[in-house]
């Protein structure tokens, strides 16, 4: 707090000077000291004692292995998927037990990977709890999930291609590269395209880096294979390609319910059956572009509209829950 110095007042000046630190100066206002220590004090409080100070919470834990794998586990549907992926935990907890008990291996498992999925299928979501389980089994040192595309790696003259990828390949180092849609990096009727110098330099980091990257390819199931084919390297880096599914009427209804509990909702009677009636016709109609869980998403940004709009001009007694009225008939 700045403190007055009256000492230092000049006698011929009814002026008054305030200490600053080290510093001393005039203060120019003419006010007595008096009312300028009250004015210093409203502007310069002191601090609160250091028991008033709100705690430092200290950060949680991550969480253990178990309970990643028991998130994937609860993961709506994709029995087939929990399934792959199980059998490729199992592999790398045998050899993570092997070293955990001073063991040495010299051959690692290959942890690269191709999801092959329509959008919506949960391809993201399970590559990052994959991400989380490697790093907690000891074959990662990084949480790092890095994802990209396209856009982020393919550059527009020689040489960017490489610094792109090379710069995306050593912020995902000790962690996971997600590469979404991967099968756009392949243009068959672009074959000036560079694309395929990203392709080239990808396999190549794979296996350079194969003791401390994860890749995770991501795209569609057909393009993939494809892909997949277009270099002689590419595949055989590849440690295990996973099908995601298509969601079925019964696995979309328990995703709505989930981002609608999410929300506070419950579904009546009415709700339930609008409901069913409803996914059950996007599902019939759906084509290979269909979202999945992403137009569960979708459904319930129209459920909310129509929501809100009755509760505004009919109110209701309990506005957590959604009737059959709330749920639109289609998209």
């Amino acid at each position: 707090m700045k403190t007055w110095l009256s000492t230092d007042v000049p006698p011929a000046d009814n002026r008054y000077w305030i200490a600053d630190g080290d510093e001393i100066w005039k203060d120019p206002s003419g006010r007595t000291p008096e009312d300028q220590r009250m004015a210093a004090l409203k502007a310069y409080p002191d601090p609160p004692p250091a028991e008033a100070a709100l705690p430092i919470r200290a950060p949680a834990p991550p969480p253990t292995f178990d309970e990643i794998f028991a998130q994937l586990q609860t993961l709506v549907g994709l029995d087939s998927v929990k399934a792959d992926l199980t059998a490729l935990y199992d592999a790398a907890y045998s050899i993570a037990e092997i070293t955990r008990a001073g063991g040495t291996v010299e051959e690692m498992p290959t942890l690269h990977m191709a999801f092959l999925g329509n959008p919506g299928t949960g391809k993201t979501t399970v590559a990052r709890l994959c991400g989380a389980m490697f790093r907690q089994m000891g074959f990662l040192r990084s949480d790092a999930f890095v994802e990209v595309d396209r856009g982020s790696l393919v550059g527009s003259y020689i040489g960017k291609t490489e610094e792109n990828l090379k710069a995306k390949v050593a912020s995902a180092i000790d962690g996971v590269l997600f590469i979404d849609e991967a099968h756009a990096l392949f243009k068959k009727e672009s074959p000036r395209d560079f694309g395929g110098d990203a392709v080239n330099l990808l396999v190549k980091a794979m296996e350079d880096n194969r003791q401390r990257l994860v890749v995770i390819l991501a795209g569609y199931s057909d393009e993939m294979h494809e892909f997949l084919d277009s270099n002689s390297g590419l595949r055989s880096r590849i440690g295990r390609i996973v099908e995601f599914p298509d969601y079925n009427t019964e696995d979309l209804i328990k995703v709505f319910q989930q981002f609608a509990g999410k929300t506070g909702w419950v579904l009546d009677e009415s709700g339930m059956e609008a409901l069913t009636k409803t996914v059950k016709t996007l599902h019939e109609t759906r084509d290979r572009h269909f979202g999945n869980a992403r137009e569960m998403r979708r459904l319930l940004d129209r459920v909310r509209e129509r929501h809100g709009r009755r509760l505004r001009t009919e109110g209701a007694a309990d506005p957590r829950i959604i009737t059959g009225s709330d749920i639109p008939e289609k998209l």
